[in-house]
């Protein structure tokens, strides 16, 4: 739990905090919205 507010700090020093909030959340977002399409191709074919 220390390591994490160490971390925190060092990306924000290094200008990485922005991306790697929202690479957290945009690839899980992707691969559900590629999930979500494939699926929905198998079912209207």
């Amino acid at each position: 739990m220390i390591l994490v507010p160490l971390l925190e700090k060092h990306q924000q020093r290094m200008g990485l905090d922005k991306m790697q909030k929202y690479s957290k959340y945009v690839f899980p977002l992707l691969m559900v919205t590629l999930v979500i399409k494939f699926i929905y191709m198998l079912l209207v074919e």
